[in-house]
C-alpha cells in the first residue's frame, strides 16, 4: 500500500492528543512512522502486524529502544494501536489499516474482484464514518450542545485487586514508597503488556538506591513511576547522572570539612 488517509484533523483526535501531551512531538511522529511501516509491508498482502526485534525498530525509526517502548505501551493502552513484547522481539499492529487498503484499492482503479473481502463487520462503517467526518466537523464541546444528565454512562467504581502477581510483589518490595499498591498493580498490568517485569523491578531497585537519604514526600508514588509517562525508563540502566553525587570540585575544602569533623567528633 503506497498510501493511507492521513486526515487533516488527526492532531484534533483526543488519543492522539494525549500521546502528544505524553509523549511530545517526537512520539507523536514515531507513532506515524509505525503506521508508515506497517502500511509498506501490505503492499502484496493484508498482514496488518509486523514482528522484528526492538533493537531493529529502534534503528527503522532513529531513536532509542526504551523510547519505541514507551510510545507503543501507552498507544497500546489507549488503543491506538496493538503490540507486544516477546523476549527481544517486538511485534506492532494496526487493524484499521485494513479499510484505508481497501479505499486504496478502490481509487487506485483496481477491479472489485481483487479488492479483500472485509472480514470485519464494522470497518465500511468506519470508513463512512470518516469521510462524514471530512464533511461535518464535529462541534466543539460547550458550543450548543445540551447534555443530559440521565444520558450520561455510569462508571462503575474499580475494586483493589488482592491478587498480585510474584514479580509485582518483588516489584512492590523494592520500591521505596509502599503508597498506593492498587493503583500501582493496575499500572503494572497495563505495562507488562508489552515491557518485561524484570526491567521493572530493576529501575525499582535502582530508584531505591538514588532515593537514599532523600525525604520520603518527594519520592514518586509507584503509580507515576510505572504510569503512562514511564518515569521507570530512566532506572533501568541504573541511576541517571543528574542523581548522581557530584564529583567534589575543591578536595582541599573537603578536608578542612573533615577536619572540622573530627575535631567535634573528639570534643564532644
Amino acid at each position: 500500500m503506497r498510501w493511507f488517509k492521513h486526515l487533516t484533523r488527526s492532531h484534533e483526535d483526543e488519543k492522539l492528543a494525549q500521546l502528544r501531551a505524553e509523549c511530545g512531538l517526537a512520539g507523536y511522529g514515531l507513532y506515524w512512522i509505525i503506521l508508515e511501516i506497517i502500511a509498506r509491508n501490505m503492499e502484496n498482502n493484508d498482514q496488518t502486524s509486523i514482528t522484528l526485534p526492538i533493537k531493529m525498530w529502534s534503528k527503522m525509526i532513529s531513536t532509542h529502544s526504551h523510547f519505541v517502548l514507551k510510545v507503543t505501551s501507552f498507544c497500546t493502552e489507549n488503543g491506538l494501536i496493538q503490540s507486544n513484547l516477546s523476549g527481544q522481539d517486538l511485534t506492532i499492529g494496526c487493524d484499521n489499516l485494513l479499510k484505508y487498503k481497501d479505499e486504496y484499492l478502490r481509487k487506485s482503479g483496481q477491479k472489485k474482484s481483487h479488492i479483500r473481502n472485509v472480514s470485519h463487520p464494522d470497518l465500511e462503517r468506519d470508513l463512512e464514518r470518516d469521510k462524514d467526518k471530512e464533511k461535518n466537523p464535529p462541534t466543539p464541546q460547550g458550543e450548543g450542545v445540551v447534555h443530559d444528565e440521565k444520558s450520561k454512562p455510569k462508571t462503575k467504581s474499580r475494586k483493589p485487586t488482592a491478587d498480585y502477581s510474584p514479580d509485582f510483589e518483588k516489584f512492590w518490595s523494592a520500591y521505596p514508597r509502599g503508597i498506593g499498591k492498587a493503583a500501582a498493580w493496575r499500572c503494572w498490568q497495563a505495562r507488562i503488556k508489552t515491557v518485561d517485569p524484570d526491567e521493572m523491578i530493576r529501575a525499582a531497585v535502582n530508584y531505591a538506591k538514588a532515593r537514599e537519604g532523600e525525604e520520603e514526600k518527594f519520592t514518586l508514588h509507584a503509580s507515576t513511576f510505572l504510569g503512562p509517562q514511564c518515569r521507570w525508563l530512566d532506572y533501568v540502566s541504573g541511576i541517571p547522572a543528574s542523581e548522581r553525587p557530584r564529583p567534589t570540585m575543591d578536595p582541599a575544602a573537603d578536608l578542612i570539612r573533615q577536619r572540622i569533623e573530627e575535631e567535634k567528633n573528639e570534643n564532644g
